[in-house]
């Protein structure tokens, strides 16, 4: 999977600069559909799983990435 910035933007029909802010700006704040949209431009899928917590210390969100992969730069 190496999609660069310009073609998630193609994808999704949206400026360069506006995928770009939204993956390297400090004071980026996706919604959640925008994070979706962007990972189904680069073809990947999510796995999500709905339980309860073990204890109330442990953490509401625990992310595992298969295969970490960067988006190539432009």
């Amino acid at each position: 999977m190496n999609v660069s910035k310009s073609d998630v933007a193609r994808r999704l029909g949206k400026q360069l600069s506006a995928i770009s802010r939204s993956l390297t700006s400090d004071d980026s704040n996706p919604t959640v559909v925008t994070l979706l949209e962007m990972l189904d431009a680069m073809g990947v899928t999510i796995d999500v799983t709905v339980g309860p917590r073990k204890s109330a210390r442990e953490p509401l969100l625990d992310v595992h990435i298969a295969s970490p992969r960067k988006l190539a730069k432009v």
